[in-house]
């Protein structure tokens, strides 16, 4: 799946992102990759649609990704936000956690 990522925007450490894929780091874009796969297949089958922009920082030694878009939950159109830390070449989420509008919120992590 290729995602158009179209300005770099620095917010409360995290950098609101929308660039073209190729001006991404490799590892930067699979990070995002890894994040927005995992968000897809937690909200398989709702209809999700994932905003242009993400905004990504640095923990410790990885990086850290949060996702935004929307999806059906209950009939409703939701706000449906995840944020994931990947391993620091993007490779693999880490731990993830995802807000479902404003009442709902599952985490997950994974080794």
């Amino acid at each position: 799946m290729k995602r158009f990522l179209p300005v770099a925007l620095v917010v409360a450490g995290l950098s609101t992102v929308a660039l073209p894929s190729a001006a991404a780091s490799f590892a930067e874009q699979r990070g995002f990759e890894a994040c927005a796969n995992a968000l897809e297949e937690e909200m398989r089958g709702s209809g999700l649609v994932l905003e242009r922009t993400y905004k990504r920082g640095e923990s410790g030694a990885g990086r850290v990704f949060e996702i935004a878009g929307t999806a059906w939950i209950d009939g409703q159109r939701t706000r449906v936000t995840k944020q994931c830390d990947t391993s620091l070449n993007g490779r693999r989420v880490v731990a993830s956690n995802t807000d479902l509008g404003e009442t709902r919120s599952v985490a997950s992590a994974s080794n």
